[in-house]
C-alpha cells in the first residue's frame, strides 16, 4: 500500500502533544497553526471517515484507533494512538469531535500537511510504512489524497504575494481557505478570518479585498479587479479625490479595459450612458456601492460631459420660470433669489427637480410641459433653499406651513 509521508524534523513527544488541546507551539516565527486544536479535529474526523492514520516518533509507529467509553449511559468512542503492542494512549476527544463541519478529507491533509511546513519539514510518496527515523512521520493514505498531492500548487503556495491572476482562490499564510466564485485572481491575506474549520469568512475577505483595492497603485491590479464584471457588486469601493495614486491607476486601467474614450456613467438615470454612448464615447458604469470621487484623473460625466446632463436655461424657459416666480412671491424671503440661479436636464424617470448646496437649482425639461407641475417644482426645491432641510423632515415641513401662515393673514 502507498502512503503520504509527512516528515516534521522537530522533536516533540507525540502522545504528550495528542492529549493537550490548545497547546501549540512551533518552531518558526509566524507559524500557520496557532491554535493548537487543528490535529485534533483531524484525528477525530479520520475515525469517522474511516481514514487510516499512522503516526512514527522515532521510528515507533501508533496507530489511529479508538476505545469505547461509556459516560452517563452513553456509549463514546474516544480518540487514541495504538503502539504495536496494543498498549493505546487515549486522548480527552471523542470521534464527535467537530462532526458537525468537519467532513471534507481536505481539512485532514491541510492539518498535517501545515504543521509539516511549520516544523521545515518534507513530503513524499512510500510503499508502505517507512519512518524516517529522526523527528516524527504522519503517514496517510496515497489514495484518498492523491489528488491533492498530485495539485499540491492549488492547496498551497509561497507568502510572498497578496494579488495575482486566478480564479478566486484565497490563502492565508500560504494555505487555502477558500474560494470566491467568479473571480479572475487570486487573493492572499495572513489578517483575513477564518472559521473553526479554517475556511474563509466570506465578509471579512471581501473587507480585506476592497481595503487592498483601496490603497493600491498598482495598475495591473485595477485592471484584473475591474475585469470581474459580475462580482463587482458585492464590493463596497470608496476612492476620494485626493486620492492620486489610485485614481490614476483606475485611469490607466479603464483606458486598457474601454479604450482611451471611456467616460464613467452613473446607473441612473440610464440615459446619461446612452447619451454618452451616442456622443462617441464608452459608458462604464460603477456598482451602485462605489463611490469613486470624481478627479481630474478619472474621466466622470461630471467633469467631463456636463451637456450629456445638464444645459443653460432657454429663452422661453426662462420666461415661464420669471413668471411662475412672480405667482409664489409670496413664498418668496427677500434673499431668495440672490441665492439661486437655474438649468435644465433631461430625464426618463419620475425626478422633476434638485439642488445643489451651491444654490443651483436643477430643473427637469418635463416641468416645461405644464405650468402647475413647475410652480410645484419650484415651490418645492425653493424650500430646501429657504430651509437648508432635506426631505421628509420636520424643519422641512415647517418652510411651507410658515408660508401658509402668512397667506392666511
Amino acid at each position: 500500500m502507498r502512503w503520504i509521508r509527512m516528515h516534521n524534523a522537530g522533536q516533540f513527544d507525540v502522545i504528550t502533544a495528542i492529549q493537550m488541546i490548545g497547546a501549540s507551539v512551533k518552531n518558526c516565527d509566524d507559524p500557520i497553526g496557532l491554535y493548537g486544536s487543528g490535529v485534533k479535529y483531524a484525528m477525530a474526523q479520520c475515525l469517522r471517515d474511516k481514514i487510516q492514520l499512522k503516526i512514527a516518533d522515532k521510528g515507533k509507529v501508533y496507530t489511529l484507533t479508538s476505545k469505547e467509553k461509556t459516560f452517563r449511559g452513553e456509549s463514546f468512542e474516544m480518540v487514541g494512538l495504538k503502539t504495536p503492542t496494543g498498549k493505546v494512549y487515549e486522548t480527552g476527544i471523542t470521534s464527535d469531535f467537530g462532526k458537525e463541519d468537519w467532513n471534507q478529507a481536505w481539512f485532514v491533509f491541510r492539518e498535517f500537511y501545515s504543521n509539516m511546513l511549520d516544523e521545515g519539514g518534507h513530503m513524499d510518496v512510500v510503499d508502505g510504512i517507512v519512518p524516517s527515523g529522526d523527528g516524527v512521520d504522519v503517514f496517510l493514505p496515497y489514495t484518498v489524497f492523491k489528488h491533492i498531492v498530485d495539485d499540491i500548487g492549488h492547496y498551497f503556495t509561497d507568502r510572498d504575494w497578496t494579488i495575482r491572476e486566478g480564479c478566486g482562490r484565497v490563502f492565508k499564510k500560504g494555505v487555502f481557505v477558500g474560494e470566491l466564485d467568479g473571480l479572475n485572481f487570486d487573493y492572499q491575506d495572513d489578517y483575513v478570518q477564518i472559521t473553526e474549520t479554517r475556511t474563509l469568512s466570506r465578509s471579512s475577505t471581501l473587507t480585506r479585498i476592497e481595503s487592498h483595492v483601496e490603497c493600491c497603485h498598482d495598475v495591473d491590479t485595477w485592471e484584473m479587479f475591474l475585469k470581474n464584471h459580475e462580482c463587482l457588486d458585492d464590493f463596497r469601493i470608496t476612492i476620494y479625490s485626493s486620492s492620486t495614486g489610485s485614481q490614476k491607476c483606475i485611469h490607466e486601467a479603464l483606458v486598457r479595459l474601454y479604450g482611451p474614450d471611456y467616460l464613467v456613467c452613473p446607473g441612473k438615470p440610464d440615459f446619461i450612458a446612452k447619451d454618452a454612448a451616442a456622443m462617441g464615447y464608452t459608458p462604464v458604469i460603477f456598482p451602485g456601492g462605489w463611490d469613486i470621487r470624481p478627479s481630474e484623473y478619472v474621466r466622470d460625466y461630471n467633469n467631463t460631459a456636463q451637456n450629456l446632463v445638464y444645459r443653460e436655461v432657454s429663452n422661453v424657459e426662462d420666461d415661464a420660470i420669471q413668471t411662475a416666480l412672480t405667482k409664489i412671491s409670496f413664498f418668496l424671503k427677500s434673499d431668495t433669489l440672490d441665492k439661486v440661479s437655474f438649468r435644465v436636464f433631461k430625464t426618463d424617470g419620475g425626478i422633476l427637480g434638485s439642488v445643489d448646496a451651491s444654490g443651483v437649482i436643477s430643473l427637469s425639461e418635463r416641468n416645461f410641459e405644464d405650468p402647475d407641475k413647475l410652480l410645484g417644482t419650484l415651490i418645492h426645491e425653493i424650500n430646501h433653499v429657504q430651509t437648508g432641510a432635506e426631505d421628509y423632515t420636520r424643519e422641512f415641513a415647517k418652510g411651507f406651513e410658515k408660508a401658509l401662515v402668512e397667506l392666511c393673514k
